[in-house]
């Protein structure tokens, strides 16, 4: 059909010479009806004034065979349910077989664009005939390019697009003749190799349908929001016009234009007997406006919605990993260009749930400024599946400068922060170690001694010096006395027996023991480091890190690496390698599973974190403060599930306290103040018709360290009811609470004591756990009374 130059380009001059060889060449070409003598015309246009001596070899220097590379498709991220998290290209194409694409479409392409495709060998002798002499007389320029000549063409641009190379950008659209026979030549070779079913899907999955919108699936679902198998004539129609002005014929943007487009379609469709003529009447009068049903055409992490710092973790992992491609530029082409279908572990429901626990706590636009994040991983498996923060994605703006695509989730390794100091969380690391070290919960540490010397503390790997001492203030009070149990302790979060406990250890030893829990580095890829302070919490550690120690608890000690992917393939099906789930038993379990047991009673009525008690579900967990409330923590799960919710400045460590939080006046802030209620909402919607677990018995030897490790039973071997009773001296009881009844006597009957069950009462426990205890402190062999809950207002 006719181009027309733009009012700027000068009109060409035409020698009368040129006109005659071009008139002789295709008069030559046309009557002798083939292609063959069309070939042997070239020679004679290349030998008109115009071209260059050059030129002359041009047509049979081009190789025999042509090979068409694979276009560039969108990649696409997928949540585990197989929803749509966000796509990333380069070039908006999706491929798809031709039998998938609607004969209309078809149709509607070959009649305005070439037809007699299905009678010519690549290029039409008539049509350029036509158009040669057509140009000859008149200044506007016709175009004679058949649709394997355009799908050739379309190939090279694109082949240059995808090597960054601009000069063959703009050399494969010159306006040339040059380039023209080229484009001839390859064309007659693609058809001595490919049908012409081949050829039309390859067109139709490469021509550009509209600004930045390439092929008929990507262009259906654009602009009519369904699949190209879908479309109607009068769809198809608007389709096939687009391709000779993707910008003009716009029909977002010039619906008029593109209507009188859309009705020369319709004509030719008639003419050649694909439609009727009152297939064709009817076509034409619907409305462009009431086809369009356009679809947003934004890509990115930006789309993903409360998705996108997930989505952004695994671009960064797919950018940084060579599983992907060697280099970075070859990772990021094969993203924004490869057609990825990429496989998350994000769970949608579970990512709701953190965002909507996140905001609702800490609304985005709050004028504290505070910043919140809630991660979830499933324990056993490491897969991350939510990570959210209150901030919304993106770039600032004058409208919303609170806008920010830093991770506060992550560390560096994956374009994220430097983490955060945990405050008390990091008490699970020296919880833990002084089990590993044959240590108790029953045992008495110090909570009256302020200031600690160097000499006070071990440290096997590396030298520590504290010139002035290190001082410890308590935050908590907890029980009062000189000393108290590690389990109280623990319960009520007090510095001061935790920093006694952290001297009668090796420090390097607690850093041993977080790094098996998961806490391998600080944000910035650092070792962290072993001091007497990290116990309190001062190595900066990340959200998503510390959701992983919370699962390597609730796995019994078996530690995974966080995993993002479950699958990636290109768009042929084949697939790529992603990093496989990879975990260890780290942790001896008896020695888990008495931490755990420990950090339950956090999670219970009096614990610092009753405020992320769950109904009916037994739950463990451990709050945390940085120094003058800069940073406040919950790091807490279940069997099932695992989450950390952190709050702070992101931008720095500042206080958090007096001022308005979410509308409220809020004095300290604190762990169990605002993270531990946050983590409870996450979970409680999170689990939401998961049947409740128990948590496996603790190791009596660790709960009451009564009996030398020799001499302790196996955790499936029942204490000896008559064991020589201790009377008249008090000991910890174990809390039992969330226990069914027969761990209960299990774990009472281990550590020396009896046990009677009282009558059921109403409470937030599912219905038969126990819900509360007679005593926390008895003589062994005493009777201790349990009491089942009968559930919620039971």
């Amino acid at each position: 059909m006719p181009n027309k130059p733009s009012p700027t380009a000068p009109a060409r001059a035409k020698h009368p010479a040129q006109i005659l060889a071009l008139l002789l060449a295709f008069v030559l070409a046309v009557g002798a009806g083939g292609v063959a003598m069309a070939g042997l015309a070239m020679p004679v246009v290349l030998a008109a004034p115009s071209t260059t001596a050059a030129g002359t070899s041009l047509f049979d220097d081009l190789p025999d065979e042509i090979q068409i590379d694979e276009p560039s498709q969108r990649s696409v991220m997928l949540a585990a349910d197989g929803s749509r998290i966000a796509s990333f290209y380069a070039d908006n194409r999706i491929v798809v077989p031709l039998d998938q694409i609607s004969k209309n479409i078809q149709h509607a392409v070959i009649a305005i664009e070439d037809r007699r495709f299905y009678d010519h060998k690549g290029i039409d002798p008539e049509g350029i005939a036509r158009a040669f002499v057509n140009n000859a007389l008149r200044d506007d320029v016709e175009g004679a390019s058949t649709l394997t000549q355009q799908y050739v063409k379309n190939a090279l641009i694109e082949r240059a697009r995808v090597a960054g190379d601009d000069d063959a950008v703009r050399s494969a659209k010159e306006q040339e003749y040059g380039r023209k026979l080229r484009e001839a030549k390859l064309a007659i070779t693609l058809e001595k190799h490919a049908s012409k079913d081949e050829i039309l899907n390859g067109y139709l999955n490469i021509a550009p349908f509209g600004p930045s919108v390439y092929g008929v699936e990507a262009a259906s679902l654009r602009y009519f929001s369904k699949h190209a198998s879908e479309l109607t004539i009068s769809e198809a129609a608007l389709l096939a016009g687009i391709t000779q002005s993707p910008v003009r014929h716009d029909p977002t943007r010039h619906p008029e234009a593109a209507a009188k487009r859309r009705s020369l379609v319709l004509m030719w469709m008639e003419r050649e007997g694909y439609i009727t003529a009152a297939e064709r009447e009817e076509a034409d009068k619907q409305p462009v406006e009431e086809l369009l049903k356009v679809q947003d055409q934004r890509q990115g992490c930006s789309t993903a919605g409360t998705a996108a710092y997930f989505c952004e973790s695994v671009i960064q992992q797919i950018l940084t990993d060579k599983h992907f491609g060697e280099t970075p530029d070859d990772r990021r082409r094969l993203l924004y260009r490869g057609g990825l279908t990429i496989k998350t572990t994000l769970d949608p429901v579970k990512q709701k749930a953190a965002y909507d626990s996140a905001v609702n706590s800490v609304p985005p636009n709050d004028s504290s400024g505070i910043s919140i994040a809630v991660n979830a991983v499933e324990p056993g498996t490491g897969k991350v599946l939510a990570m959210a923060q209150n901030w919304g994605y993106g770039d600032p703006t004058a409208d919303n400068p609170r806008l920010t695509k830093l991770n506060l989730s992550v560390g560096t390794d994956l374009a994220g922060g430097f983490g955060f100091q945990t405050g008390s969380t990091g008490k699970i690391f020296t919880l833990v170690e002084w089990l590993r070290s044959g240590r108790h919960l029953s045992d008495r540490v110090l909570t009256n001694r302020s200031t600690y010397q160097t000499k006070d503390f071990i440290s096997s790997c590396a030298k520590i010096s504290l010139p002035n001492g290190y001082k410890v203030k308590n935050m908590e009070l907890g029980p009062g006395g000189h000393s108290m149990s590690v389990l109280d302790a623990t319960k009520h979060s007090v510095n001061r027996p935790y920093i006694d406990m952290t001297t009668k250890v090796d420090l390097c030893n607690i850093r041993k023991t977080a790094n098996d829990l998961g806490a391998l580095t600080t944000g910035n890829g650092k070792d962290l480091m072993a001091i007497p302070s990290m116990t309190l919490g001062t190595n900066n550690l990340t959200p998503l890190t510390m959701a992983n120690v919370g699962a390597t608890l609730a796995a019994g000690g078996k530690r995974c690496t966080p995993v993002f992917l479950t699958e990636v393939t290109k768009s042929n099906g084949d697939p790529i390698e992603v990093p496989k789930i990879s975990c260890e038993q780290t942790i001896e379990r008896n020695v888990v599973n008495t931490a755990v047991y420990a950090m339950q009673q956090v999670v219970s009525p009096g614990g610092t974190g009753s405020g992320a008690i769950l109904n009916g579900r037994p739950a463990a967990g451990k709050t945390g403060t940085a120094n003058d409330n800069k940073h406040a923590w919950f790091v807490g799960f279940t069997p099932q599930l695992a989450a950390s919710v952190w709050m702070g400045y992101a931008d720095g460590d500042k206080s958090m306290s007096y001022q308005r939080i979410n509308g409220e006046w809020t004095g300290m802030v604190y762990g169990g103040k605002i993270p531990a209620p946050t983590w409870k909402n996450f979970m409680q919607v999170a689990l939401d018709g998961v049947a409740p677990e128990n948590f496996p018995a603790p190791d009596p030897a660790l709960v009451q360290g009564s009996q030398s490790p020799s001499e302790r039973p196996s955790q499936e071997e029942p204490r000896d009811q008559n064991a020589s009773q201790e009377s008249g001296r008090n000991e910890s009881v174990p809390s039992v609470v969330g226990y069914t009844i027969a761990d209960a006597t299990t774990v009472l009957r281990r550590s020396g004591f009896n046990i009677s069950v009282g009558g059921a009462r109403p409470s937030e426990w599912q219905a038969g756990v126990v819900m509360g205890q007679s005593t926390s402190s008895a003589p062994k062999g005493a009777t201790i009374t349990v009491y089942p809950s009968s559930g919620p207002g039971g």
